[in-house]
């Protein structure tokens, strides 16, 4: 539930000054490419440094419900522990999800994380909600990145 935490906390980066400049240099790339791309619409940044696209080849529409891609980037960085426990940078990740319009609530699908030192970890939380389905929806706290997507995947018209 780690992408759950990160979408409903603010949270400081942790790294050290020396590397702030180049990871804050390698974000700014990255989203001037993702701006630039045809594939992702600018969704919008928390005062918290984080910006979000949506990806508009893959966007679906089921009743109250939407089904989306998502990139968030984390302008600052933030230290995070990986899966395995190895402390790294987070500076996007690329998020598979629902959005449930009508009742303001989110449900990961596949998330992949990003780090500033060229590796990534896919998460699937497919079987996570087989195990514990009461787990698969979280609500979405006010001000927080998943709150700016929310309004703006269920105010979006693919056409």
């Amino acid at each position: 539930m780690l992408l759950a935490i990160l979408f409903l906390m603010p949270v400081e980066p942790l790294y050290s000054e020396e590397n702030s400049e180049q990871i804050k240099s390698q974000v700014r790339v990255l989203i001037d490419e993702t701006r630039g791309s045809p594939d992702w619409e600018y969704i919008g940044e928390t005062k918290h440094g984080y910006v979000g696209f949506l990806g508009k080849d893959r966007f679906k529409i089921k009743g109250p419900e939407r089904r989306a891609w998502t990139k968030v980037f984390v302008k600052n960085g933030e230290s995070v522990k990986t899966k395995y426990g190895k402390e790294v940078t987070l500076i996007y990740l690329l998020t598979h999800r629902i959005y449930d319009c009508s009742l303001k609530r989110i449900s990961d699908i596949k998330s992949v994380n990003y780090y500033s030192d060229g590796t990534n970890e896919s998460l699937d939380y497919t079987a996570f909600y087989k195990s514990y389905p009461e787990k698969r929806w979280t609500e979405i706290v006010p001000g927080s990145i998943g709150d700016v997507l929310l309004k703006f995947v269920c105010g979006y018209d693919p056409k």
